[in-house]
């Protein structure tokens, strides 16, 4: 059974997108470190979070369809007043 040509064309095509986004995705997986990632995420919650005491533990992402990012503990002390102090651990990833 022959193919025609539009079939070829835009089987080609697709196949051509397809290995575009694999490859985009392993070279952004490279070029990002898991430090990076931590620096972002530490610099944006103290954005949201002023006057407050951030610790974040071990971070970890994976890219693929969908982007997964495995934090191990985070801590958040929120400063309001002087006199109030709230506390809130996030333990993640323990069994």
């Amino acid at each position: 059974m022959k193919m025609s040509k539009k079939k070829i064309i835009i089987l080609s095509v697709l196949l051509i997108m397809i290995l575009s986004f694999v490859g985009l995705l392993v070279v952004i997986n490279q070029k990002i470190s898991p430090k990076e990632v931590r620096k972002m995420v530490l610099t944006q919650l103290q954005v949201v979070f002023p006057r407050s005491e951030i610790a974040l533990g071990e971070i970890d992402f994976s890219l693929g369809l969908a982007v997964k990012f495995k934090l191990k503990q985070l801590k958040i002390e929120l400063n309001f007043f002087p006199l109030m102090k709230f506390k809130r651990e996030f333990p993640f990833g323990q069994s």
